[in-house]
């Protein structure tokens, strides 16, 4: 692969300090500049989640990327690209915002795939490569997960010690947190004696969970477009409900995108 002449003089060790430090930290975002007070180069960072095709993968964003006026055409977003790749083989790589049909050149030449008219990624490992195999909960379709959510028989009480074990889990997450439980089901106007689903009130993105017979659990999750967002996780037994809600934080990121 032949790259475009980089300014040989640009010192590209105060971005990737940057960059190191925001890999480290639990930050969701950032800007890098290589220098403060007056950078030649100002990028915007995020850890993020998209969906491409059909597969959700982990994303480093490269959601703004900045280049003053007098440095450009120097190559130096191609080989601040190639550095990158070099030093992170195995994180997927997600392009926002293209305006500069430069952009759009360089990333093809890297293997950027286009997700729409605007963003192009280039996809090295899937989330659960990223994350370890999960036998606690699996993303389902949404016609499973409706005709699971709208089957009444075969929803079970949630006991007192699941609802306390929930809760603590939930304000975890965020100490305003908490799960609402109600019983939604009527019988010749009188409600049915079963607290079977609940609802976040103050998570990050909107939740609800029912509790299904042989120890399956349904989450339903929201992330503010009902028909794009709404997806189902069917979970395992209790303990894996338990490490659904512990990575909701993650989970909520990749519909917020």
């Amino acid at each position: 692969m032949i790259y475009l002449k980089t300014f040989e003089t640009y010192d590209y060790n105060p971005i990737f300090k940057k960059l190191e430090l925001f890999m480290s930290y639990k930050n969701r975002n950032m800007w890098l500049f290589d220098d403060e007070d007056d950078p030649i180069v100002s990028i915007y960072v995020r850890k993020a989640h998209h969906r491409v095709g059909k597969q959700t993968y982990d994303f480093l964003d490269l959601a703004s990327i900045s280049i003053v006026e007098s440095r450009q055409g120097e190559g130096i977003f191609t080989d601040f690209l190639r550095r990158l790749l070099d030093k992170y083989p195995n994180q997927n790589i997600y392009v926002e915002s293209i305006l500069n049909p430069a952009v759009r050149h360089i990333c093809n030449k890297f293997g950027f795939i286009d997700v729409d008219s605007d963003n192009m990624a280039l996809i090295r490992t899937s989330l659960n490569e990223a994350f370890g195999t999960n036998d606690y909960y699996q993303e389902i379709s949404n016609e499973v997960g409706l005709d699971l959510w709208s089957d009444n028989d075969k929803h079970e009480a949630f006991t007192a010690d699941e609802m306390n074990r929930i809760n603590e889990v939930i304000s975890e997450s965020n100490s305003r947190a908490y799960a609402s439980f109600f019983n939604p089901h009527m019988i010749e106007g009188r409600f049915k004696n079963q607290i079977d689903r609940f609802i976040s009130v103050n998570l990050s993105v909107d939740l609800a969970v029912i509790k299904l017979e042989d120890e399956w659990y349904l989450a339903n999750v929201r992330g503010g477009h009902y028909n794009e967002d709404n997806v189902y996780y069917k979970c395992d037994q209790f303990e894996g409900l338990i490490e659904f809600l512990k990575d909701i934080d993650v989970i909520a990121l990749m519909l917020r995108q």
